[in-house]
């Protein structure tokens, strides 16, 4: 008679590994072409939340995440802003690091920690891409880094094929990632608050700022 076996966790671990290395392998046969069969933006934050919801473990072990050394495949931009050429998701490849470009995003859901701090954000033609951003200080609360409705530059972005074998936009390096707040002039205009942050009383900062800090939040408080 027959009799399953429950894969050990070794088991699981090397299937997905052998995976994603024959899916990465497979990739660069597709280096500077376009994504096919991309999924619609209702699709893409559907199979996001699901996914999330199948690996809630991961998010309760953040501290093991906080960094990656091993993949710097290619360098950090070295140029100012000024001198880079704005683009959007449709002008991306796969594969590619689009030297001498950027593109400004907004985060579409709450963000997630696994090995990186992971959304999906959208352009201002509204197409979404996944977006992981790599070596964040593990110590800043994921609402920190990227809340929902975050604006942000990405310089140079680094367009690739993930290893479930979908794509997403990877930020390895700090620098190249610069986070917008809401009076910043390279905010879009259809991005930015309809009630100005100016109209905060000088108290309202400074009981977030306490209210922060006696949380031991410091990050969040520091901007206050």
């Amino acid at each position: 008679m027959f009799r399953f076996e429950k894969p050990t966790p070794e088991d699981q671990w090397r299937y997905y590994f052998n995976r994603a290395e024959r899916i990465l392998k497979e990739s660069e046969a597709r280096k500077g072409q376009k994504p096919l069969n991309k999924p619609s933006r209702l699709q893409y934050i559907w199979l996001y939340n699901l996914q999330n919801k199948e690996m809630p473990e991961l998010e309760e072990r953040k501290d093991r995440f906080g960094t990656n050394i091993v993949y710097n495949e290619h360098p950090p931009c070295i140029v100012p802003l000024t001198t880079l050429e704005k683009k959007v998701l449709d002008d991306l490849r796969l594969e590619i690091a689009h030297r001498g470009s950027y593109i400004i995003l907004r985060a579409v859901v709450g963000p997630k920690r696994y090995v990186s701090v992971t959304t999906i954000a959208e352009d201002e033609n509204g197409e979404v891409e996944l977006v992981q951003i790599y070596n964040q200080d593990s110590r800043r609360s994921l609402a920190n880094v990227m809340p929902e409705g975050q604006v942000f530059i990405v310089k140079e972005p680094y367009f690739k094929t993930t290893s479930e074998g979908g794509t997403s936009i990877r930020v390895d390096h700090v620098s190249d990632i610069i986070f917008l707040d809401g009076e910043d002039e390279r905010i879009p205009e259809k991005w930015r608050p309809r009630i100005r942050l100016l109209a905060r009383r000088s108290l309202d900062w400074k009981d977030d700022g306490n209210r922060f800090y006696k949380g031991k939040r410091y990050f969040e408080a520091a901007q206050w």
